[in-house]
């Protein structure tokens, strides 16, 4: 009688991931890169998976616009400027014909954040062997741009806080010689 060889915790996840994320998800299929993104992608907020075909291995994430968000993924990845270098890397390797956009769940935009929490967790996404994410939490880009920064000086010596880093950063600093720095909002000092 042969036996089987047992297979690890994490292979077992990963073959019991496949068998659900297939009941759960509505595929979408690529396009070719030529043909113009007319994709059956929802423009709502939900999670998605990136899941590369020839590996297993997926990208857990959360968007306000799954349309967009899928967009900007595949041009940073077809640029090779992609801000996860795990997923830049497979997709290097393997190509883009591997890999496909995957809506898991539509979700609120209030309770984003929550939702992919939970599939983080309930998909272990973060080990290498699994999945690509990098971070064990949920985050999001939106609210870093309108945080108040503060600790920051002007020219003039004078203590500052940058309202908005993402419109500061675009925007011209000093003008002429009287140092007039734009987008900084002065603090009083007691």
């Amino acid at each position: 009688m042969l036996l089987k060889p047992a297979r690890s915790r994490k292979a077992r996840a990963r073959r019991s991931l496949a068998g659900k994320s297939a009941r759960i998800t509505s595929r979408c299929k690529l396009r070719h890169p030529t043909e113009r993104d007319t994709s059956p992608i929802p423009r709502t907020s939900g999670i998605y998976f990136i899941v590369c075909k020839a590996t297993g291995r997926f990208y857990v994430g959360s968007a306000v616009d799954l349309q967009m968000r899928r967009r900007t993924h595949w041009n940073a990845l077809r640029g090779g400027k992609h801000s996860n270098k795990y997923l830049q890397r497979a997709w290097n390797r393997h190509r883009e014909a591997n890999f496909e956009f995957q809506v898991v769940e539509l979700v609120r935009p209030s309770r984003l954040l929550a939702t992919e929490q939970s599939w983080l967790n309930k998909t272990d996404c973060i080990d290498r062997t699994i999945g690509f994410n990098i971070l064990p939490h949920a985050l999001s880009r939106a609210g870093a741009a309108v945080q108040p920064r503060k600790g920051f000086f002007d020219p003039r010596g004078r203590p500052v806080t940058i309202k908005n880093l993402h419109q500061f950063c675009r925007q011209p600093r000093i003008y002429g010689d009287d140092a007039i720095v734009q987008g900084w909002q002065q603090t009083k000092i007691s």
